[in-house]
């Protein structure tokens, strides 16, 4: 929900003259069918509120995806969310940077990390080594992976290797256990 979203993060809250964006239609309909329109000023600034909100949401969100965004004030959570956008929208470089700086254990010890989101960021950052030909990154990457699962090393790399039927320089085949996370 929005109101959520203004109070986790803007640090706002409405007014009780706000109400509920699930009235809004039967306040319309009431409106049309009455010509009442006296409780259409709670809609208004329903609406009101909500542009506003998402206008200091837009410049919340532009400025964490800024060049000059402080890493260490972002959780960790956020920032792999960050490096996904980044990493849509083809700025891989920032990607790697902000995955980097979100898997490292050293940064932001306060902010913890579940095993399904560090596998999950893990294997993306992999991929974009794999896609950039930085196998060794990439196997290093998968290799953390299989460790956080506790899965024995394997020398059966083919399925890792056969990721996106794209197949690994052979140099890099003993390198690698069989699992792919994805």
């Amino acid at each position: 929900m929005l109101s959520n979203l203004e109070y986790q993060i803007l640090g706002t809250s409405r007014t009780e003259e706000d109400i509920p964006g699930w009235m809004v239609p039967s306040i319309y309909f009431d409106f049309l069918r009455d010509s009442d329109a006296r409780p259409l000023k709670r809609v208004f600034y329903h609406n009101l509120m909500d542009v506003l909100s998402l206008t200091a949401l837009l410049n919340y969100i532009s400025g964490m995806l800024s060049k000059s965004m402080r890493i260490n004030e972002i959780h960790k959570s956020d920032l792999i969310a960050i490096a996904g956008i980044l990493e849509d929208i083809g700025d891989l470089e920032s990607a790697i940077h902000l995955y980097n700086h979100a898997l490292n254990p050293a940064n932001h010890s306060d902010s913890l990390l579940d095993t399904h989101t560090i596998l999950k960021a893990t294997d993306r950052l992999a991929r974009i080594y794999k896609h950039e030909q930085n196998y060794l990154n990439a196997i290093e990457l998968w290799k953390q992976a299989a460790n956080l699962l506790q899965i024995p090393p394997a020398w059966n790399w083919q399925s890792i290797m056969n990721t996106n039927k794209k197949i690994f320089p052979k140099q890099y085949t003993g390198l690698v256990c069989t699992r792919n996370f994805r």
